[in-house]
């Protein structure tokens, strides 16, 4: 037999394994979802929630019915009292070089520079234009 036969029969022979299988995979994912679901009911017996979770995930993605799940995390309180604490242990002169080279990019961008509170000043109440 030359290679080029033999290459031909190799390929028939993947071709009919694909077509066995096509024909099959109805039938070998009611298996699997049968397999899960004891898998499941046998986790649930034994309490084991872990196990149990991961096989209904599975089981939805087997099924083609796992949606895509958003997660939101406002994590903005957490940055600022991190930046605070940052910013508590940093000298003085460190704080000042920091705030004039912001200064300093917003002046060469052409933004308007920032209202700089002084928290150490006295409270000013602010009146309406007459």
């Amino acid at each position: 037999m030359s290679a080029t036969q033999t290459d031909r029969l190799v390929s028939q022979v993947y071709q009919e394994w694909g077509d066995e299988d096509a024909d099959r995979r109805p039938h070998l994912k009611q298996s699997a979802v049968r397999r899960m679901h004891n898998h499941i009911n046998n986790a649930r017996k034994a309490k084991a929630w872990g196990a149990v979770m991961q096989g209904e995930r599975l089981l939805a993605q087997i099924q083609g019915t796992m949606e895509p799940t958003e997660v939101r995390v406002n994590v903005d309180a957490e940055v600022r009292e991190s930046v605070m604490v940052l910013l508590s242990q940093l000298p003085q002169d460190r704080i000042d070089a920091m705030a004039q080279r912001a200064l300093d990019l917003r002046r060469a961008a052409q933004l308007p520079a920032p209202t700089i509170v002084d928290a150490e000043a006295e409270p000013v109440e602010h009146l309406p234009p007459p």
